[in-house]
């Protein structure tokens, strides 16, 4: 079953214990240049199809695949939180559970998109220049080459 439209890069498995009780669903959100404000988890961190656009029922989407990775590390995290201060942790698991985050933070994806418009901008600067392309090609001289 598809997850919906609502889709968390803030996962709901990390804002939820900051969550206002009883019943953990609204966290107050500090923004900047704005009073605190109690808003529902489904609102913070979210989007609407932020992984994936709709699909027919019954297929799978990014969304999905996150939500299925999602439910062990949010055990792993769950049992960390349980430990009581100066316990040692695994490790593994810690790793684990930073290895799923950071993709997610803005900066990575801010990153990735840059570093993917510079190669593309670059693409298409050498595409543009006939001479450059054909120089990249071997196609600038009248014997074939090694290029």
């Amino acid at each position: 079953m598809p997850t919906g439209p609502n889709q968390h890069y803030l996962p709901r498995f990390l804002q939820k214990p900051f969550g206002i009780r009883p019943k953990r669903k609204e966290i107050w959100v500090f923004a900047r240049g704005a009073t605190p404000a109690q808003k529902r988890l489904k609102e913070v961190g979210a989007s609407d199809y932020f992984y994936a656009d709709p699909v027919a029922e019954g297929e799978r989407t990014l969304d999905d695949e996150i939500t299925e990775i999602e439910t062990p590390v949010s055990r792993m995290l769950s049992d960390i939180r349980a430990e009581s201060i100066g316990s040692t942790i695994d490790s593994a698991n810690a790793a684990e559970i930073v290895n799923h985050l950071v993709p997610r933070t803005a900066h990575v994806r801010v990153s990735i998109e840059r570093g993917l418009r510079m190669m593309a901008d670059g693409v298409q600067t050498i595409l543009n220049d006939e001479e450059r392309l054909q120089s990249l090609m071997g196609l600038d001289v009248d014997e074939p080459n090694e290029v």
